[in-house]
């Protein structure tokens, strides 16, 4: 008992002896009234920065100009806000300098929001927040004069903190100019005698021996790409997807609207198609994109895809479904988002099938629609396996008003790094059947890092490979 009265006794002899030390060396470095407008004007500083870094990266689709107005309008609302929360959340603490605390806040607000997603945007806020804010502290004290008065300690601690304010600056600098790194992978080679025997066949990334030729149809009235303009090959009609978005509204939708010049009634259907010369008929293949920022357009990138594969005998078509995308201001509900997805697809196969018996038609009788394929990447990945899923019932899952009539003979779906689970038909897993289906997810992919293209086939037999097309 002694013994533990003893610790008790030393433990607050301890605690004694830091408060008093704390009280005595508090005076000395306590910062004044020039420490906190410094620390302000170097917060307002990064917030500044960051309106201008927001202004040129947010991509709203709208152009720089209005980019970095939302950005200014955006900060000067914000910081204000902010500081009217803090002023009243300080006046019951009364503890913080009010305006000097909310001004600090209020621009670490600004670059948070204005960074990127909050895993990222709160840390670097928290960081920029205080390397600044100590900076322009620092730079307020040694300008208001009486620093060469000052007690040693307090020198000391106040340069320390000015060259870390500094570095810190370098650094953030450094991080702006660098184009970035790559990791290092790790170059593993498996035993010999766990390989499997070469095959004795042709290289599959060389082209084959069709000459390629290129087009694209469309609605013909694009107002953001002007390939997708009056010069199209084909012209197309639009699709109404209103029964889908029928809780989509408010100004999301009206952004939308105005940036792309149609709404969901009238989704045109867009794409470019790459196919071989000859008289065919060609096995068809669609691919779609996945989830990016609809205004850096996706459908263009599948050119290398689209060159080998009609090198080698197979019309290629890489539909254009941007308007799905999300945006800043136009994000669509995810749910119906990725639906229509597949669903687009689907109608694209429509215009393939009449477009094989139309008169007139350059792929008249060119197209074998006894094998189609369906590829993706990311969501478009999933919107590969929903649309064969949507191909073989009559009905929408989650709306049996919507009625389908497509059996199309899609014999394959490749999905590569594939989302899962964005759209679950009526909130059930979505599970393919009777068709080849190839995923392949990259080990370091840094968007989709699970292995989520497994879950299309279900709990069910896969059967053994084989050769479709």
């Amino acid at each position: 008992m002694e013994g533990d009265m003893s610790l008790w006794t030393r433990g607050q002899d301890m605690w004694l002896r830091i408060k008093v030390w704390w009280v005595k060396n508090w005076a000395l470095i306590r910062p004044g009234p020039e420490v906190r407008r410094g620390a302000v004007w170097g917060a307002l500083a990064a917030a500044a920065a960051t309106v201008v870094i927001g202004g040129l990266y947010l991509r709203t689709g709208f152009g720089y100009a209005f980019d970095f107005a939302f950005a200014i309008l955006f900060a000067a609302l914000c910081i204000p806000l902010v500081v009217l929360a803090v002023m009243l959340l300080l006046t019951i603490l009364r503890k913080l300098p009010r305006l000097a605390t909310g001004m600090i806040v209020g621009s670490c607000a600004v670059v948070m929001m204005l960074w990127g997603p909050p895993i990222l945007g709160i840390p670097i806020a928290i960081v920029v927040g205080v390397v600044e804010g100590v900076l322009g502290a620092t730079i307020a004290t040694f300008v208001a004069g009486g620093f060469a008065q000052a007690a040693l300690s307090k020198k000391i601690l106040v340069s320390r903190l000015f060259l870390g304010g500094i570095a810190g600056n370098v650094y953030f600098l450094w991080l702006l100019a660098h184009a970035g790194s790559m990791d290092k992978i790790i170059a593993w080679k498996p035993p010999a005698e766990s390989m499997p025997a070469k095959l004795a066949a042709e290289n599959p990334s060389a082209n084959g021996p069709y000459h390629v030729q290129k087009l694209l149809y469309g609605v013909g009235n694009d107002i953001r790409r002007a390939e997708y303009g009056a010069s199209v090959a084909i012209k197309t009609h639009t699709v109404d997807a209103s029964d889908f978005f029928k809780d989509f509204k408010g100004w999301r939708r009206w952004a939308r609207k105005k940036y792309w010049g149609f709404d969901v009634d009238k989704l045109p259907l867009n794409a470019r198609v790459w196919y071989p010369e000859g008289p065919g008929p060609f096995p068809l293949v669609l691919i779609v994109h996945g989830n990016h920022n609809l205004a850096d357009f996706s459908d263009s990138g599948y050119a290398y895809l689209g060159e080998l594969l009609a090198s080698r005998g197979f019309i290629l078509a890489s539909i254009d479904e941007n308007f799905i995308n999300g945006g800043l201001f136009h994000d669509p509900p995810l749910k119906p988002g990725s639906a229509i997805r597949g669903w687009l697809l689907l109608e694209h196969l429509k215009l393939w099938k009449e477009w094989n018996q139309a008169a007139g038609n350059p792929f008249r009788g060119k197209v074998d629609l006894s094998r189609i394929a369906l590829m993706g990447h990311s969501r478009g990945g999933e919107a590969a396996a929903t649309a064969a899923a949507f191909n073989g019932i009559k009905y929408y899952p989650d709306d049996a008003n919507i009625k389908f009539d497509y059996g199309f003979a899609i014999k394959a779906v490749v999905a590569i790094a594939p989302a899962d689970g964005q759209y679950r038909p009526a909130e059930q897993d979505r599970w393919i059947s009777d068709v080849s289906y190839l995923t392949l997810q990259g080990a370091h992919d840094a968007d989709v890092s699970s292995f989520l293209g497994r879950p299309a086939v279900g709990p069910r037999e896969v059967h053994p490979a084989r050769t479709v097309v």
